[in-house]
């Protein structure tokens, strides 16, 4: 249906969509990165697939997402900086949508301190359950992970 065809209420809810799913997208950057374990959990459904793929895995549900997170990627990096760009969102329907960005993420790895980059795409699946939006389903199609080479984290000397 094009957005001529839609009642104006309707467009505007397609806007506050929107706005509501690019939210989802930069709170599991912020979550990540901030390690605020509340703003990363509140962005998935309770039922919620995180196909992450190796040499991670893949997650079902908020639990098993959680433990994701707290046992296996915070412990692995000392920080994480993630910048997603390029979202689409595509609506199915009034409560449904899929959406595709990527993401270009740098980190220290622990203990070692090796910096390592990460490229990446995101293809989602969100739904509004219950008047909120949050993700259903988020599979990780991964380029490159590697280190920066020749990359020594020391401080920058002055003077």
């Amino acid at each position: 249906m094009s957005a001529a065809e839609l009642t104006i209420e309707r467009r505007l809810d397609r806007i506050e969509s929107r706005f509501a799913i690019g939210d989802l997208v930069s709170d599991y950057c912020h979550g990540v990165d901030k390690r605020d374990l509340d703003r990363f959990l509140d962005i998935w459904h309770e039922d919620a697939v995180w196909e992450i793929g190796p040499p991670f895995g893949n997650f079902a549900g908020k639990a098993e997402i959680k433990r994701a997170l707290t046992d296996l990627i915070w412990p692995a990096w000392r920080e994480t900086h993630h910048w997603t760009t390029n979202l689409v969102v595509r609506f199915l329907d009034d409560d449904h949508a899929e959406g595709v960005c990527d993401v270009n993420c740098t980190g220290a790895a622990d203990p070692q301190d090796v910096m390592q980059i990460v490229a990446a795409t995101y293809t989602d699946r969100y739904e509004r359950r219950d008047g909120r939006w949050g993700i259903a389903r988020r599979h990780v199609e991964m380029f490159y992970f590697s280190q920066v080479p020749g990359v020594d984290l020391v401080p920058p000397t002055y003077g």
